[in-house]
């Protein structure tokens, strides 16, 4: 259960590479300048990768669909290198949970998640001044608003994985600012609007008071709350019944609720689903594994 209970944090949607010094810096991301494509392969790049995400199901396809977004990224538009560095973040995050085994392999695609959402945020001039002299994601995201939330919602992930999946229990006690980071800029974009992403910064709320010690700010009742509000806000999101499955009725010993809800995830058509086509996969066939196992989590 222990074990179990050390990834819950860092799970989401469907949910990075910090430096020795216990940060995450924005610089190398920041001040990367690839050269750019020509206008018409921008413009093919865009047809592609739009087809290569609709059919990204299984590894194979995730993996061309990330290789068209890098491609991307050399785009002209500023809106096309947003949109590339925000669907890696996004897919790199789905691939290193779901399709890779082993912490160092996980770390890496986690760490790349975190370079691209990074690289996403630094297409806003604004933020990019303030991290080239010298804030710090968490500084300089106070300059964003709704039009990057996808962005700083992928850097929190991505920076939430790395810190749980990514060191040692010692390395989580000495580095918890990472987490405290993390936090501050959840609570800046849940100003923004708390409903974002059809409910998936409640979600991630939930999944924050289920995780730590009360001691520190974890609180069940309040994560119960979350995950509901989440399923209001969002009622055809795979992701939340699927986490609250997997995260919360485990931790609290609820087997009915577990099956209920994955149950639900599976009976679904998956066209209702607001989500990345290869999330929902992603989450169909997790929900199948979890039930399967359903002995060894009770």
């Amino acid at each position: 259960m222990r074990n179990r209970m050390g990834r819950v944090l860092f799970a989401i949607v469907g949910m990075a590479g910090l430096l020795p010094a216990g940060c995450a810096s924005t610089r190398s991301a920041a001040r990367r300048h690839d050269p750019p494509l020509s206008e018409e392969r921008a413009a093919a790049l865009r047809a592609e990768t739009r087809l290569l995400e609709e059919q990204s199901g299984c590894r194979d396809s995730v993996l061309a669909a990330i290789e068209s977004l890098r491609m991307l990224t050399a785009s002209p538009s500023p809106a096309d290198r947003y949109r590339a560095h925000v669907g890696l973040a996004h897919l790199q995050l789905l691939f290193g949970d779901g399709y890779v085994t082993g912490t160092r392999r996980k770390s890496a695609w986690f760490r790349e998640a975190l370079y691209n959402a990074e690289a996403a945020l630094s297409t806003h001039p604004e933020f990019r001044a303030r991290v080239e002299s010298g804030d710090r994601v968490w500084e300089a995201s106070e300059a964003l608003g709704a039009s990057e939330m996808d962005a700083l919602f992928f850097w929190v992930t991505a920076v939430l994985y790395r810190f749980k999946e990514g060191q040692n229990p010692l390395g989580q006690v000495i580095n918890f600012r990472w987490v405290q980071r993390a936090h501050r800029v959840l609570e800046q974009m849940t100003a923004i609007d708390p409903d974002w992403g059809n409910g998936a910064l409640h979600f991630t709320w939930g999944l924050y008071y289920l995780s730590l010690p009360e001691r520190v700010g974890g609180d069940r009742e309040r994560s119960a709350a979350c995950f509901e509000r989440a399923i209001e806000v969002g009622p055809n999101v795979l992701m939340h019944r699927w986490g609250r499955a997997k995260y919360f009725h485990v931790r609290m010993n609820n087997p009915r609720g577990f099956t209920d809800d994955l149950e639900w995830v599976l009976t679904r058509d998956p066209a209702d689903s607001p989500e990345h086509p290869a999330w929902r996969a992603f989450f169909r066939q997790d929900a199948r594994r979890l039930l399967e196992n359903r002995a060894s989590l009770f």
